[in-house]
């Protein structure tokens, strides 16, 4: 079974060295879109997440959250 790692790089990065051992890119997929419901509550104004997923030392995928303030 493949083993993710998921990545979070803001003004906090976090390395997953454990990661966890999901079936397949899909599970890794769902896995990542919770991690981003989990974190959203950090999200300040003006600050940038990108949360990456890896599987091992691969890329597969990336999500960017960007907030903006206008005020």
């Amino acid at each position: 079974m493949p083993r993710y790692h998921f990545h979070i790089r803001n003004s906090r990065p976090f390395d997953d060295a454990q990661g966890a051992d999901l079936p397949n890119d899909a599970a890794a997929w769902r896995e990542a879109t919770l991690l981003c419901r989990d974190i959203e509550g950090s999200l300040e104004p003006g600050e940038r997440w990108l949360l990456e997923v890896a599987e091992g030392n691969v890329p597969v995928f990336a999500l960017s959250i960007t907030s903006r303030r206008f005020r």
